[in-house]
């Protein structure tokens, strides 16, 4: 069971010209589960999910099962992030798009291979595996994403 909890984190992004508070002192928990945000363009989603994986810094507090994510290295917090692009490589097939993070994990070929067979059939991808992804639909190209952010089975997938 995992649980996300924010303590007023807050991200305030400045340039030359001015200041932008993306979050201020925002809190929730979030369970086990699907969990959503909705919201206006710019009011700080993605900033959000930033901030939970990593990759901006921020002012306040996120606890992953009640550990702080300041203590636990980005490459150890097993989290995954499907983009709204998608952020496919076009030059590879579908089969190696969702293989890629278990080839940058060390993860050995045959258990690449069977994942890489598990969650294809799961996101009725199978048929699609040894093309690539300009020649599949854009349903297609989604649940290719999906399908390379579950195979290293995340403890978190973020959307």
């Amino acid at each position: 069971m995992s649980e996300i909890e924010l303590k007023d984190v807050s991200v305030l992004y400045s340039d030359r010209r001015r200041e932008t508070v993306a979050l201020n002192s925002f809190s929730a928990t979030f369970h086990d589960g699907m969990n959503v945000i909705v919201g206006y363009s710019g009011c700080g989603k993605t900033t959000l999910l930033n901030c939970i994986l990593g990759l901006i810094d921020y002012d306040g507090k996120i606890l992953f099962n009640g550990n702080d994510l300041d203590n636990i290295p980005v490459k150890e917090r097993n989290f995954s992030f499907v983009s709204q692009e998608y952020a496919l490589f076009p030059h590879s097939t579908v089969f190696d798009n969702i293989a890629f993070p278990l080839k940058t994990m060390g993860v050995g070929r045959n258990e690449i291979i069977e994942r890489v067979r598990q969650v294809a059939e799961i996101t009725d991808l199978t048929p699609c595996l040894s093309k690539n992804p300009k020649h599949i639909s854009g349903g297609q190209q989604q649940r290719t994403a999906v399908a390379r952010a579950l195979v290293k089975r995340p403890s978190v997938c973020l959307m």
